[in-house]
């Protein structure tokens, strides 16, 4: 198996990140110059009533810009110059023998900041340095999990009356900054990629009949914290059988069986940037013909986006190439009939392969769509979801992710949908279903200036490289 060399932020990396965002929105023509960016740190959550808390998560705005995860902090950054002072809430140092307390000078020396304080000078500098002058919240709310991000009125509501406080402009500006990649963001998404791959192919050779999902999915974790310590940056999905059908199947109590195939979509995060990868396997190492059949679909698919992917195709173009290549190979399996371009109008594919192709992935394993003016390039077409709807460019990274799903409750409303019900051969599909719950194949790629680069390509893809690595026929680089 090929180490992987997990290093680091290069130094200046979070500076560089705070002076292209101060450059960007100095730029817009929507913020005052004069004006300051006010963030908050990650918040500890209680466990209910216990005495313990949940893992903290990093504020990944915060991070992004400074390389700060600790709890209780707050930053002011200048959008004139991007200089950044932390204000702290210290801990009291009779706690140092239960917890390493990280006093003021600790801060300074560690992270790429210009000055750190305690929380108790927050409002004489925010005074002093802002005036009049506007304090920018990034409050906003995600699209997709529609919580809002953290907001440092929740603590200050009192100070704030005191500002000119506008908490409306910036989220959206800071999201569209990271929707392009630096290069040095590349180089570590591509270390997150190397990380998990190594963990896939690990965890393909535990795979027998009689382990549970959840002993799978507990080795794919472990295996990353062997290699680097990294972290989970979501729930493995980790669904044998019938349960790969689920997009984000989390029960993993099954008991695997040797004809089965196992859908394993499983990351990493390693320096705040995270991973995402899915594989479908033959437990016992060799796809039945049916297994085969469908899997060959799919990763057709997937190939024929990535030979359209380039700078000025539209995502949502790039996903109904998907979407008929995998509709052209259900017809001439003939598990559906008719003419391809009715069945797409139909929207029959939306049976087989109910979510989008794929998202951005950075900080956030699915990271946030930019400014909505430019997320706007898109047609609503009946039962099609899409996380992007914009127009490819350069060092953008995204993943690209198809498959077919034999799924009982989306089979079963495809049987009362009157435009698709006479056009699906649904005992073919209950024989192809008896064998595959589902198959998804995903790969994180960048945008380049020419097509697509594939960041997780090492691990094997294909039906012959699958069950050759996992009969080890073939050394594992």
């Amino acid at each position: 198996m090929k180490a992987v060399n997990v290093t680091p932020p290069a130094p200046g990396f979070f500076k560089n990140n705070r002076g292209d965002l101060t450059f960007a929105l100095r730029s817009s023509g929507h913020f005052a110059h004069s004006g300051f960016i006010l963030l908050k740190g990650p918040v500890l959550q209680d466990i209910y009533d216990d005495d313990i808390q949940y893992p903290l998560i990093p504020e990944n705005t915060l991070y992004h810009l400074t390389g700060i995860a600790d709890e209780d902090t707050y930053a002011l950054i200048s959008i004139a110059d991007s200089s950044c002072v932390i204000y702290v809430k210290l801990q009291d140092p009779a706690k140092s023998y239960w917890i390493k307390v990280k006093g003021l000078e600790e801060f300074k020396a560690t992270y790429e900041i210009d000055d750190a304080k305690s929380f108790e000078h927050l409002e004489a500098d925010l005074a002093a340095k802002v005036g009049k002058n506007t304090i920018y919240l990034n409050v906003g709310v995600n699209k997709y999990s529609g919580i809002t991000s953290l907001n440092p009125l929740s603590e200050l509501e009192a100070m704030a009356t005191k500002f000119t406080i506008d908490k409306d402009s910036l989220y959206e500006f800071i999201c569209e900054s990271r929707v392009h990649k630096n290069a040095e963001e590349i180089r570590l998404l591509s270390q997150a990629a190397e990380v998990a791959i190594n963990s896939h192919f690990s965890t393909w050779k535990k795979l027998k009949a009689g382990l549970t999902e959840r002993e799978i999915s507990n080795f794919f974790s472990c295996s990353n914290l062997t290699q680097c310590n990294a972290l989970t940056p979501y729930h493995n999905i980790c669904g044998c059988g019938h349960n790969g059908s689920y997009l984000h199947y989390e029960d993993r109590d099954a008991p695997l069986k040797a004809e089965d195939l196992i859908l394993i979509d499983a990351g990493v995060r390693v320096h705040g940037y995270c991973s995402d990868i899915t594989r479908t396997v033959p437990i016992g190492g060799k796809f039945s013909e049916k297994q085969k059949q469908i899997y060959n679909i799919v990763l057709a698919a997937q190939e024929a986006v990535f030979r359209a992917v380039k700078p000025g195709l539209s995502w949502q173009d790039a996903h109904i190439i998907a979407e008929r290549t995998m509709l052209q190979g259900l017809l001439d399996l003939k598990v559906i009939k008719g003419e391809l371009e009715d069945l797409w109008k139909r929207r029959t594919s939306y049976y087989f392969f109910p979510h989008g192709l794929g998202h951005y992935i950075g900080l956030y394993t699915h990271d946030l769509a930019g400014l909505k003016s430019k997320e706007n390039v898109w047609v609503p077409y009946e039962k099609m979801n899409l996380r992007v709807h914009r127009i490819l460019e350069e060092n953008m990274v995204l993943t690209n992710e198809p498959g077919i799903y034999f799924n009982e409750g989306l089979l079963n409303l495809a049987k009362k949908d009157e435009k698709v019900k006479d056009v699906i051969d649904f005992d073919l599909v209950a024989q192809y279903a008896k064998e595959i719950g589902g198959i998804r194949i995903e790969d994180m790629f960048v945008v380049t200036n020419t097509g697509a680069k594939i960041l997780s390509s090492r691990l094997p893809k294909t039906v012959m490289e699958i069950e050759a690595a996992m009969a080890d026929k073939v050394v594992y680089e």
